[in-house]
C-alpha cells in the first residue's frame, strides 16, 4: 500500500516507489486534491464484472468512489458491453477475481479497447496477478485494499500521460490547407474546407497506408476527444472521400477506423 497526501487544496504527493515508469514531468506534480477530483469526475467509465463470490465486495468498493453506477455482466464472446454507440467512455474497468479471465477479456477485445484507459479490479490480488494483468495490457490493476484517494490519483495520472502523448495538430490550421492541397481535387476551394474535414485528412494523411482508430479521428486539434457518434464520423469521412483526387482514397478498417491510401491503377490484361 502506498501513502497519499489528500488534503483539500494541497499538492498531492505520491510515494516514489509507485510504478510510474512512463511518467512525464508535469503530469500531476502540482495538481491539488480538488483539481484531481474534478478531473476524475470528468472521466466517463464503463464497468463490467465477472460473476463470482466477491462481486458484492468489489461493487461496494466502487460505490464508495463512483456512487451508484451502472455495471454490465460480462459473458464470453459478447461485445455489446464494449460498444460506444450509446455513449463514448474514457475508462474501461473490469472487475473479477480470476486473472486468467480478466486477461482473456482484454485480449479478445483489444481492438475495441485500444484507445481506452484499461483498469482491472480484484478483491485481493497477488503480485503475480498484478504482473500478469499489466503484461496483458491493463494500465492499472487495483484491489479492494487500495486507498480510494490513491486510486483516483493513479487514474488521473494515467489520463494525464495519455493526453501528453496524444498526437496534436501543431501550427495554424491555415498551414494545413496549403500542405493538404495536393490530396484534394482542384475544384474544391481549400479556404472553404471545414476544420473537421481538414483535421480528418491531416490525421489520415500523416499515417498514409496505416489504420487510424476512430477515436483518434474524433480528436480536436489540441488532442481532446470530442463527443461524436460513429454515424457522424462516417458522414464526415464520406464527404471527405468525394473531395479527394482520383489517385487517393479512404477505406474502412473494420472495427478499428480508416486507412488513407493510394489507389492502385488496374493493370491492362495481357
Amino acid at each position: 500500500m502506498h501513502a497519499l497526501e489528500y488534503a483539500a487544496g494541497e499538492p498531492v504527493a505520491i510515494d516514489s516507489d509507485m510504478d510510474f515508469a512512463r511518467r512525464r514531468p508535469g503530469c500531476y506534480e502540482s495538481m491539488t486534491a480538488a483539481e484531481m477530483a474534478r478531473r476524475f469526475r470528468r472521466l466517463s467509465t464503463r464497468m463490467v464484472f465477472l460473476r463470482d463470490r466477491a462481486v458484492e465486495e468489489r461493487s461496494a468498493w466502487l460505490r464508495e468512489i463512483y456512487g451508484e453506477c451502472e455495471q454490465f455482466r460480462y459473458f464470453e464472446h459478447a461485445t455489446a458491453v464494449f460498444s460506444s454507440v450509446h455513449g463514448n467512455y474514457d475508462v474501461f474497468l473490469a472487475h473479477g477475481d480470476d486473472p486468467v479471465r480478466l486477461a482473456r477479456l482484454l485480449r479478445r477485445n483489444r481492438p475495441i479497447l485500444m484507445p481506452k484507459i484499461k483498469i482491472a479490479l480484484m478483491s485481493h490480488s497477488t503480485p503475480t496477478d498484478r504482473a500478469q494483468l499489466l503484461n496483458g495490457g491493463y494500465d492499472l490493476v487495483a484491489d479492494c485494499r487500495m486507498l480510494r484517494p490513491e486510486y483516483v490519483a493513479r487514474v488521473v495520472a494515467i489520463h494525464a500521460r495519455s493526453m501528453l502523448h496524444a498526437p496534436r495538430i501543431l501550427g495554424p490550421l491555415e498551414d494545413l490547407r496549403i500542405v493538404l492541397r495536393k490530396y484534394v481535387v482542384e475544384s474544391v476551394d481549400m479556404a472553404r474546407m471545414g476544420n473537421t474535414e481538414l483535421l480528418l485528412l491531416a490525421r489520415l494523411a500523416a499515417r498514409k497506408g496505416r489504420s487510424v482508430h476512430s477515436i483518434e479521428l474524433q480528436k480536436s486539434a489540441e488532442g481532446h476527444v470530442r463527443a461524436r457518434s460513429r454515424k457522424s464520423l462516417c458522414v464526415s469521412i464520406s464527404r471527405l472521400r468525394r473531395k479527394l483526387r482520383p489517385e487517393y482514397t479512404i477505406v474502412s478498417d473494420y472495427m478499428n477506423g480508416y486507412v488513407f491510401k493510394d489507389v492502385v491503377p488496374l493493370q491492362p490484361a495481357a
